[in-house]
């Protein structure tokens, strides 16, 4: 990744590859705790913002840890969990990451 740092905020980053890795990280630590993790939806993009990632990571790792875990509580109730999906959506307020 080619970003620059600005103290805390990265110019340029780009959330798909930091909520890819949160993604892998919380599918990880979701099948440890539950022996079941569902897949993340994570789509390429190359938007990119500026903003402190380790906010962002945070934010994102505890999103992702209840949808996750909420999948797999409707696993073992015998329900269809589904998967979890993240949507980016840019317009001219800027970007809207969506996870369900």
């Amino acid at each position: 990744t080619s970003q620059e740092a600005g103290g805390i905020f990265h110019l340029g980053l780009n959330p798909a590859e930091l909520i890819q890795r949160a993604a892998r990280d919380i599918r990880a630590l979701c099948h440890e705790v539950h022996g079941w993790a569902p897949d993340v939806e994570v789509p390429a993009s190359s938007a990119a913002f500026h903003h402190a990632p380790c906010i962002l990571s945070y934010v994102t790792q505890e999103i992702l840890k209840n949808s996750s875990r909420a999948a797999a509580l409707a696993v073992q109730a015998g329900e269809d969990p589904g998967h979890v999906a993240v949507q980016m959506v840019r317009d001219r307020a800027g970007l809207e990451v969506v996870i369900s």
